[in-house]
């Protein structure tokens, strides 16, 4: 499956992303000068991390007969020092749920997808247009 969208400067700093029939507004928080409209470029990156993370979880312990009632998973991002950006998961399962089907989990995570890509890298190719 290709994935395409398109973003669209509206005004200030706010953006309209649209995706298939989906259209959200990105924008900075008022301290960065934006008008706070949608989450920023950085939390919906990590919300793309967590909510494949949820889904695949969600997904492998249903095919596993893992006992999951509830999901959550927690996920902070911060600069350091040396301006190296690291990312903290935290899982937080509800359920019947032993030491192995806890390890299950652990071993299902590893297939998210966007997980792989963002610590692999990705190669990125930029053009520009004149409209």
């Amino acid at each position: 499956m290709d994935y395409k969208l398109t973003c669209a400067l509206l005004e200030n700093f706010q953006v309209q992303v649209s995706a298939r029939s989906h259209a959200w507004i990105v924008d900075e928080p008022a301290e960065l000068d934006g008008d706070d409209l949608g989450p920023n470029p950085f939390e919906l990156m990590l919300a793309a991390l967590g909510s494949c993370m949820t889904i695949t979880l969600a997904h492998y312990a249903a095919q596993g007969n893992v006992a999951v009632e509830r999901l959550w998973v927690d996920v902070a991002g911060r600069w350091d020092e040396q301006k190296a950006f690291h990312i903290q998961l935290t899982v937080r399962v509800r359920g019947d749920l032993g030491e192995h089907d806890m390890a299950r989990l652990a071993n299902y995570a590893e297939r998210c997808q966007v997980h792989k890509i963002m610590a692999k890298g990705v190669d990125i190719q930029t053009e520009f247009r004149k409209v």
